[in-house]
């Protein structure tokens, strides 16, 4: 329970941290012919950024494709009005890039259109999550009301490496990687636009959330991405970015894991605000100015949490 808490925690923080421009709406952004997204908005105000998440649509002649859905039914019905401006094709399918609630609980609001949700087959395992956020929204920064119309629909189309999705003369792959930032992480690429979707495998400008991450896939993850054709790479959290802030992520997690294993070593939750602030002078730096309170919030619940349950089992 004491992880949970502090998961909760760090949730509220970064939905009030994040700065509110009143009366700028930014719409989706077209990315090549066939591809938009919200991405590296700066409005609170906006979906794109209550919890400064990316989404995306690829529109082709049959039919529309949603990747993630924000994280309420209020918010996602803005989203889908951006898309009204875009496209009156039928959107057929969702796309989860993982199912934390800020990328899925928007997805009532497709399903209702005739969406089909898609997904990787251990998103299942996490829907648990959404329903304790639903039944606690003020552990968000949220309130019963921001969730009115908010239902749970997790993937009912899934798959275990590779699926491909034919729009109508454009078409969507999702590949799963092996577990990396969740269990269910995946990529989703437009090989005819050469843009990849990564989720969040990828956070640029932001200190990523890294407590649930299996780093050894993580890294080996970034390390094909690094590899593949596609340089136009939307992050789940950020601007649009390219091979070098695959580059950057990767040093990051190897270097945060070194650092946070060696001066963790004997300490405990009541030693976290030393440990961050040691640790931000000597994580690369790499533009990374938004939400340092991660850096805390990740040791405490991978790090340092650890050492609090052995200390309290002897």
């Amino acid at each position: 329970m004491r992880i949970k808490s502090v998961i909760f925690a760090l949730l509220i923080a970064i939905a009030v941290s994040m700065p509110a421009t009143a009366g700028e709406q930014p719409a989706l952004q077209q990315l090549s012919e066939h591809v938009y997204a919200y991405v590296g908005a700066k409005n609170a105000d906006h979906p794109t950024n209550r919890f400064g998440e990316n989404t995306g649509l690829v529109v082709g002649d049959k039919a529309a494709l949603v990747i993630d859905t924000l994280v309420s039914a209020h918010d996602a019905e803005l989203f889908l009005a951006d898309i009204r401006k875009i496209t009156n094709k039928p959107i057929k399918y969702v796309v989860n890039t993982h199912f934390h609630l800020d990328h899925a609980l928007g997805n009532c609001v497709f399903v209702k259109q005739g969406a089909k949700v898609t997904g990787h087959v251990k998103g299942h395992e996490m829907v648990k999550n959404a329903e304790y956020a639903l039944a606690h929204p003020e552990n968000y920064e949220m309130t019963a009301r921001d969730f009115e119309g908010t239902t749970i629909e997790g993937p009912t189309s899934t798959f275990g490496e590779t699926m491909s999705i034919d729009l109508g003369g454009v078409k969507v792959v999702l590949s799963y990687l092996g577990a990396t930032h969740t269990p269910d992480s995946i990529i989703v690429e437009i090989p005819s636009e050469k843009i990849l979707f990564v989720g969040d495998l990828l956070f640029t400008e932001y200190h990523p959330f890294l407590a649930e991450g299996d780093f050894s896939n993580w890294r080996k993850a970034l390390t094909r991405m690094i590899m593949r054709p596609e340089e136009t790479i939307i992050p789940g959290h950020g601007p649009i970015s390219s091979k070098k802030d695959l580059k950057n992520m990767r040093e990051y997690l190897i270097c945060f894991d070194k650092l946070a294993t060696r001066l963790c070593a004997g300490k405990s939750i009541a030693d976290s605000s030393a440990v961050a602030k040691e640790m931000l002078s000597k994580l690369p730096q790499q533009g990374r100015n938004k939400i340092p309170f991660m850096v805390e919030a990740n040791l405490k619940i991978r790090y340092l949490q650890s050492n609090t349950d052995s200390k309290h089992n002897d």
